[in-house]
């Protein structure tokens, strides 16, 4: 018992330093505040004894209240405590089964493990944001897509000649056919395309307020081929590498996004924002960039063929030529195409600069 008494005041002594000061204090404050406050206002000694009492009587019952308050609010911030550690004792235990679920077998349990992180990092995004940020991303990197071997030739024209063979009618028929090929080989995986969504919507659930200190979407040489991910916010995202050939990715927040050497062949990116994107060896054959916002990005060898780029912001790009904007289907209503370059491209291409016929 002594032990532990000269354990605790020897860990606690400036506790104990405090707390008979503020006894110190206390009695002062009963011994001299009534003389003080009773000799303004009675001369006579008996009575001013008397009215002293009375005061100290008074003052003590008023101390005592607030001590009896004080202690009440003590012990709520003691429950609220308790409460917290409940909390987060509950949150250590889902998240590691969450873990769990992500390493089984079964596709429903990992579904069911990305919702439960999913809502961990709602309830405690301070503590487990950033951690399911980086977990997310490690199973998409590890996940990827099934490659499933599908034949897209018909049964008749397996037996028929290479002459006997039906050619698509124009290019753009054939580029349709081609995307129909990416979407019918390459099936992404429930649980990638569950991981995918919540990562494309998690940055809001703290509306903003520790995004600086969040970590980046590390989304290396991913496989998303297909994948959908409409208005996903995968600002500042690294996706270097990433193939996403397919990929439905309209009105998707991609500013800052590294996107080198990454392969977006057919790539749906109607009204998306690249502001500041690098774009650099990206594969963009086939891409649907209309209405898409390139302010500032970064296209050094991107390659454009047969990409549409109707009505994209291209104001400020960096290192785009006009090799690369002559194999585009469309410039219909460009912006920010520096003025000599738009002159050139409309000497050597101007049809590029019509309004595509409606098929």
């Amino acid at each position: 018992m002594i032990l532990t008494i000269l354990h605790f005041i020897e860990h606690n002594w400036d506790v104990i330093i405090g707390v008979f000061i503020l006894i110190f204090i206390i009695f002062y404050i009963i011994y001299r505040f009534p003389k003080w406050q009773t000799k303004r206002i009675i001369d006579f000694k008996s009575k001013r004894w008397e009215a002293e009492n009375e005061f100290r009587r008074t003052l003590i019952q008023v101390l005592g209240g607030l001590v009896v308050i004080l202690s009440l609010l003590f012990t709520w911030a003691e429950m609220r405590q308790s409460q917290r550690n409940f909390e987060k004792g509950q949150h250590i235990t889902r998240f590691s089964q969450a873990i769990k679920f992500l390493g089984e077998s079964n596709s429903d349990q990992k579904i069911g493990g990305i919702f439960t992180l999913e809502q961990i990092a709602k309830e405690s995004p301070e503590e487990y944001l950033g951690t399911v940020i980086e977990v997310l991303s490690a199973f998409v990197r590890n996940v990827g897509v099934d490659d499933i071997d599908v034949d897209t030739k018909k049964p008749e024209e397996k037996k028929g000649t290479k002459g006997d063979k039906e050619k698509p009618k124009d290019k753009k028929e054939g580029n349709e056919k081609k995307e129909e090929v990416i979407k019918e080989k390459y099936k992404i995986k429930p649980e990638t395309q569950i991981a995918m969504t919540v990562l494309g919507r998690i940055r809001t659930i703290d509306n903003k307020k520790h995004w600086e200190k969040l970590p980046r979407i590390n989304l290396l040489k991913v496989k998303l081929r297909g994948a959908n991910l409409i208005g996903a916010n995968l600002m500042d995202a690294d996706l270097i590498g990433a193939e996403l050939m397919g990929a439905e990715l309209r009105r998707a927040n991609l500013i800052g996004a590294n996107l080198t050497d990454a392969s977006l062949i057919g790539a749906e990116l109607m009204g998306a924002e690249l502001m500041g994107a690098y774009l650099v060896n990206t594969n963009l054959i086939g891409a649907k960039l209309k209405g898409a916002g390139l302010r500032g990005a970064k296209l050094r060898y991107a390659d454009l063929m047969d990409a549409n780029l109707m009505g994209v912001d291209l104001t400020d790009a960096k290192n785009l030529k006009v090799e690369q904007l002559l194999k585009v289907t469309t410039l219909y209503g460009v912006k920010g195409l520096p003025l000599e370059m738009e002159k050139e491209l409309k000497e050597k291409k101007p049809q590029l600069f019509e309004k595509p016929k409606i098929r």
